[in-house]
């Protein structure tokens, strides 16, 4: 295997444990923002 596919592989693993994690969070109900909100919230800082 080369170096470019260990790294992508690392990186697919690394995205599937962030998406475990949210996705356990979102099930316990931990409050979420949608990415609408999180583009209005950087415009206004951002003004």
């Amino acid at each position: 295997m080369g170096i470019e596919a260990f790294e992508k592989r690392n990186q697919l693993s690394d995205l599937r444990k962030k998406i475990v994690k949210v996705e356990k969070e979102r099930l316990r109900g931990v409050k979420t923002i949608t990415l609408d909100e999180v583009r209005n919230k950087l415009k206004r800082r951002l003004r």
